[in-house]
């Protein structure tokens, strides 16, 4: 879950940034500055938010053990890791840009001081808010938090299993992109314990 947080920081953030930027374009009147001022307010609460979730993220990261914290960094030695199937998937099926042709999440890229912000579709995405014409409340946005989190820790252990693979061991068409030769072997023995050529 911390992976989705950061990532849901960051896309909130990004949206508001494109949102100020439109914004500061036509601004003419002082209720457009007292928009700005809003926008600006929250980003900074995003990034303060940001900050704490990027710093429970690497805590998670750290105290993954042995050869799956090797299979977890070989995987994401290919920066665009989360374009596998079953991610993909995962995202269209939750209403995400890849169930679109816009295609957002391959195009998007780490930004300085965002670089764990990056992946599939959240509540926060901005192009998926566009394409429906409307935005989330906070209280809905923590609803579908709350639900997928309880998916993941209780309901749906297919789903846990679905992604903890995705996660870990990645498909062929993703790792074939990553071209360090002294990472092959380190996923060979990974595949070879957990049963998946």
């Amino acid at each position: 879950m911390s992976d989705y947080y950061v990532r849901e920081l960051a896309q909130r953030e990004e949206t508001l940034e494109e949102k100020g930027q439109a914004l500061r374009k036509m601004q003419n009147t002082d209720e457009d500055e007292a928009e700005l001022r809003k926008l600006d307010e929250e980003q900074k609460t995003l990034r303060k938010a940001y900050w704490y979730q990027e710093w429970k993220f690497y805590n998670w990261q750290g105290s993954i053990p042995g050869l799956i914290k090797i299979a977890y960094e070989t995987l994401r030695e290919n920066p665009k890791w989360y374009m596998q199937k079953e991610l993909t998937r995962d995202c269209a099926a939750r209403g995400g840009c890849c169930g679109r042709g816009c295609g957002c999440c391959e195009k998007r890229e780490s930004t300085p001081g965002r670089n764990m912000g990056v992946g599939h579709c959240t509540t926060g995405c901005g192009c998926c808010s566009n394409f429906r014409e409307c935005e989330l409340t906070e209280k809905e946005m923590g609803d579908i938090t709350g639900a997928l989190r309880a998916t993941l820790n209780y309901s749906d252990r297919a789903y846990l299993l679905t992604l903890s693979r995705a996660y870990l061991l990645g498909d062929k068409k993703v790792e074939k992109k990553v071209n360090h030769v002294d990472s092959a072997p380190k996923l060979s023995k990974w595949r070879e314990i957990m049963g998946r050529k």
